[in-house]
């Protein structure tokens, strides 16, 4: 019974696609709910070996290459395989909270009208933000 389908293209992000990984895999819904679906979009650093060494340890998180470079084409991909009714795209150096799919899931059971859902963004920058962010800050989730 997959609910939904997350969507992470990522490409040479092998030093933060496993912590973004391992957020999934502490949801408070239970595994037979949801896949993650990696699509690794044709990464030359070892970015592969370190989403198969870890999607090895889970039946719901799927590894899938493809070559055609750009997230669209491997958000496109993702979808093609997807098996849930409701799709996630998020990004390969996300962290997501345990209850962000449990969250969406409420949404859509409140408001069946509903055709798309978003959340909130709290960015945690690694160094201080680039001045040239200051004008798009209010999208941010701020």
């Amino acid at each position: 019974m997959i609910l939904v389908s997350v969507l992470v293209p990522t490409y040479n992000r092998s030093d933060v696609i496993q912590k973004s990984l391992d957020s999934w895999t502490k949801q408070s819904v239970p595994e037979s709910h949801f896949e993650v679906i990696v699509v690794d979009n044709n990464s030359k650093d070892n970015s592969a070996d370190i989403i198969k060494s870890f999607v090895s340890g889970f039946t719901n998180i799927i590894y899938l290459f493809e070559e055609k470079k750009g997230s669209t084409h491997a958000r496109h991909a993702g979808a093609k395989i997807a098996k849930g009714d409701i799709l996630i795209f998020c990004d390969d150096d996300g962290l997501f909270n345990p209850n962000c799919i449990e969250s969406i899931l409420d949404v859509y059971k409140m408001n069946p009208e509903v055709a798309a859902v978003a959340g909130k963004i709290d960015v945690q920058w690694d160094r201080e933000a680039p001045d040239w962010i200051e004008p798009y800050s209010f999208m941010l989730g701020k």
